[in-house]
C-alpha cells in the first residue's frame, strides 16, 4: 500500500464514528462532516478533484458536496456522505459481505467495475451505433459523387472516357479526394460507380429539372408547343418536345423537355406521344395557345396531320409553320423551275465540299478572307 494510500486508511479509521442502531446503514458510512478536512482525491479515470483545506461550515453546505463526483447528493440531509458507486450498485441487488478488512476496497472497485459497465450501452445499441456513423460517412460520400456529377453535366463534358481510370467523373473525384476522407477508399470500391448506377443518377438530375421547368410553366398557366422530329446516329426517329411560355413580366421562355423516341412516324402516333407527353407533365391540352411544327404533311396535314388532331381538342391552338423549314421548301421548288438556280446551288455546294476536305486549302482561305 503506498504512502497516500496509508495516509487516508488512518485518517478515515481515526475520525470515525461508532456505530449504534441509530446511525447505522448497511450502504453508508457515517462520517462526522464538520471534521472532515478533504484532500486531493484520485478516480478511477485517473482525473484529480482536489478540495484543499475547506472550512468546516464550508463543507456541510449542499453546493461542496454536491459538487463532488463522489457523493450521493441524496444523503446530505442526513448529515451522511454516500459513494455514489457503492450506493448505486446497493440498490441494484449487489450485496456484497466484507469479511475482511481490506475487503472494502476490492468491493469498491467491484462496484465501480458494475456501475461502469450498466452504464455502457448494449452490444446492439453500440453495433446500431457504429452502422448510423458509416451510413452518414457513406451518404456524405455519395453527395459528393452527385455533385461531381452535375458540374459534368451542367459542363457539358463526358462523364466517361476510353479508359475506365481515366475517365473525368474518376479523375474529378481523385481531385476531391485530398479533402475528403474516405474517399479514395470509395473510388477503389466502385460500387456507385458502375455504368448503370451513373446512368441512373443522370436520370434523376434530369427528372428534377423538368420538375422544376413544369412548375415555372404552370404558373402562368398558358402556353404554346414546338415539336419536330429527327433521326439520331442509330437511325431511331425521336421528337424534340419544346414549351414556350411567358412569365409575369413578359418574357419568353423556350425551355427543352427531352427527346421522346417514337415507332412510326404517322399522325396519330405523333399526336398519341405529344398528349401523353402533357399528361405526365401535368398540363392540360385545354390551356394550349399555340404550337409549331414543320410543313411535312404527317404534321401540317390539314385533314389528319398532327396539327389538325390537336386543333380538334383545344380549338384556340394556333398553327404556326417553322420559317426554316417553309424556306428550305420554297427553295427546292425553286430549284426545280430555274435551272440557273440549280446550278448556282450546285457549284456553291461543290466548292463548299472541296474546301473542307482539305487543312491546307482552308489555311489558304482564311489568309484570302482576312
Amino acid at each position: 500500500m503506498s504512502a497516500k494510500q496509508s495516509q487516508i486508511t488512518s485518517f478515515f479509521s481515526q475520525n470515525k464514528k461508532q456505530k449504534t442502531n441509530k446511525d447505522f446503514d448497511g450502504n453508508s458510512a457515517s462520517v462526522d462532516i464538520l471534521s472532515i478536512n478533504l484532500y486531493e482525491i484520485q478516480g478511477e479515470t485517473g482525473l484529480c478533484a482536489e478540495i484543499s483545506s475547506l472550512e468546516p461550515s464550508k463543507i456541510s453546505t449542499l453546493a461542496s458536496l454536491t459538487s463532488s463526483p463522489f457523493t450521493s447528493p441524496s444523503s446530505i440531509s442526513e448529515n451522511k456522505v454516500y459513494c455514489y458507486y457503492c450506493r448505486t450498485a446497493y440498490f441494484g441487488d449487489f450485496h456484497p459481505e466484507p469479511n475482511k478488512s481490506g475487503d472494502a476496497i476490492k468491493i469498491h472497485s467491484d462496484c465501480v467495475y458494475l456501475v461502469k459497465h450498466q452504464q455502457k450501452p448494449t452490444f446492439a445499441v453500440q453495433l446500431n451505433l457504429t452502422h448510423q456513423i458509416q451510413q452518414a460517412k457513406r451518404r456524405r460520400i455519395l453527395f459528393i459523387e452527385i455533385q461531381c456529377i452535375k458540374y459534368l453535366l451542367r459542363q457539358g463534358l463526358a462523364i466517361r472516357g476510353h479508359v475506365e481510370d481515366e475517365e473525368n467523373l474518376i479523375q474529378l473525384l481523385k481531385l476531391r479526394a485530398s479533402d475528403v476522407d474516405g474517399l479514395s477508399q470509395w473510388i477503389k470500391e466502385k460500387n456507385y460507380l458502375s455504368h448503370h448506377i451513373i446512368n441512373k443518377i443522370c436520370q434523376i438530375i434530369s427528372l428534377s429539372i423538368i420538375r422544376e421547368l413544369i412548375k415555372e410553366i404552370s404558373e402562368p398557366k398558358i402556353y404554346s408547343i414546338i415539336c419536330d422530329e429527327t433521326s439520331d446516329e442509330f437511325g431511331r426517329v425521336q421528337l424534340c418536345f419544346t414549351i414556350k411560355s411567358v412569365d409575369n413580366e413578359f418574357i419568353i421562355y423556350e425551355d427543352v423537355l427531352g427527346m421522346y423516341m417514337i415507332a412510326l412516324q404517322s399522325a396519330a402516333d405523333i399526336t398519341e406521344v405529344i398528349l401523353d407527353i402533357l399528361y405526365r407533365c401535368n398540363l392540360d391540352i385545354k390551356d394550349c395557345r399555340g404550337k409549331g411544327y414543320d410543313s411535312a404533311p404527317s404534321m401540317a396535314g390539314h385533314l389528319s396531320g398532327v396539327a389538325a388532331r390537336i386543333q380538334s381538342l383545344c380549338s384556340k391552338a394556333f398553327f404556326v409553320q417553322c420559317n426554316a423549314h417553309s424556306l428550305d421548301l420554297a427553295l427546292q421548288d425553286l430549284t426545280c423551275t430555274s435551272s440557273s438556280v440549280s446550278t448556282v446551288l450546285n457549284i456553291t455546294n461543290d466548292i463548299i465540299n472541296f474546301m473542307k476536305d482539305s487543312p491546307k486549302r482552308l489555311s489558304l482561305l482564311d489568309t484570302l478572307t482576312n
